[in-house]
Parts: C-alpha cells; structure tokens; sequence
C-alpha cells in the first residue's frame, strides 16, 4: 500500500473531502491531489502532523505504512497528543549532514548505521526519527554576550514529529533552491516567519512552499 493508498483510504474511512484535508494541513488543492494522485510519496515534518491529526492515525503509519494504523490498534479516536507520547526513549541518535537533513525533509524514514557521520547519546525523549546536525554560519548566533544562542559548529537535536510553536527553533527546507536553513518560528499579525537570531541576517517569509523540516528540541553538550 502506498502513500495514495492510504490517505485515499482514510478520507473514504473518515469521511472526509479533499477540500477537507487541504484545510486541516494548511495546503492548496493542488498539493491535495498530488497526494491522491501518488505524485507525493512522503510526507514530512507539519503536513504529517496536520494530516495524521485530521484522520486520527499514527503518522509512522501514514507516512511509511510501518507499525499499527492507530497507536493503541483499537480505538480510532485517539489524538495527537497520544500520538506525541508514544515516542521512545533512544539511547543514541545520527549526526547527520545538512545534505542529507534536506533529502529526509521530504522523507521522513528510520537511519542505519552507514546514514551518519557518528551516533550521539539522546537528550531526552524523542521520536525515533529524530536526528542531530552540526550547526553551519552564525545566523543563530546572539550578539548578546550570555543570551541564549547556538553558535556554528554546535549539535542541534531536530524531532520531525514535533509540532512547530511560535519561539520553537527548527530546520525549515526553502523553496527553489532546496536549501535547509536553522532559524526560529515566528507567528506574528497573522503570518509566520523563520527569524534569526543574528540581526545581521535578514528575516525569511513562510509560505506554502516552504517546509518545516522538525523541531529543535535540544543542543549537544559534550563533557
């Protein structure tokens, strides 16, 4: 069963129309029938969370086909929020690179040993999807002696399946130029924004075209 397969399956289950789903997940009409269509074959970081909320399913199953249609293979109603409680404590997660964090933006899968450049100790309780990337530039570096920052060369922890919030830190994928980029979530007088914390770097309008890759829910602190 493919990605079509299933989202087409759970509109029929719900029921629900396109027109339906394309509100729920925030996206045009378009993007809906590429869905439908097969044209999309993963879904990834907000419009998974979007979609797998609106039906009520576990989004590893939605995405991927993997584990139980429902997290408790019962009861249909469950919500978001048991989904986001079924994570896993992982003992290890992969440092991957910036390449690499583009290409799984549109795919969200589990890693193998040869996908990282070195497996790093958990910070906390996570998906098993999630990841770490090594900080690239200064735009998420304060000027501010003692602020909160993440200057280049450090580890950032991202979870796919975390919900952006406004003030969340996250890894959004650009349109065009296929570009991952660090900055923070903003929502402000109805729009939203990837905001750096360099004011030296300019503010980044987010649209229907950009991606909201995961989450950053910690940084790395080596000993």
């Amino acid at each position: 069963m493919t990605l079509k397969d299933r989202i087409n399956e759970c509109l029929a289950q719900k029921p629900a129309k396109k027109t339906d789903l394309a509100k729920a997940t925030k996206s045009p009409r378009a993007t809906i029938s590429d869905w439908t269509s097969g044209k999309t074959r993963k879904l990834s970081g907000e419009k998974l969370l979007l979609a797998s909320k609106f039906f009520g399913v576990n989004p590893d199953w939605l995405n991927s086909g993997k584990g139980h249609k429902y997290n408790n293979n019962e009861n249909p109603q469950h919500n978001l929020q048991e989904i986001t409680t079924s994570y896993a404590t992982l003992d290890k997660v992969p440092l991957i690179s910036w390449v690499s964090a583009g290409t799984w933006c549109e795919a969200i899968n589990n890693y193998s040993a040869g996908d990282a450049e070195e497996w790093l100790p958990c910070p906390k309780t996570c998906s098993s999807n999630t990841y770490a990337l090594r900080v690239n530039g200064d735009s998420m570096t304060s000027i501010i002696p003692g602020a909160k920052s993440c200057p280049e060369g450090c580890i950032i922890y991202v979870d796919p399946l975390e919900q952006p919030t406004n003030g969340k830190r996250v890894i959004a994928k650009l349109p065009y130029s296929n570009e991952v980029t660090f900055k923070t979530y903003k929502e402000d007088a109805g729009q939203k924004w990837l905001m750096p914390i360099n004011p030296q770097y300019d503010k980044i309008l987010i649209d229907e075209n950009v991606i909201i890759c995961g989450v950053v829910i910690a940084k790395y602190e080596p000993e």
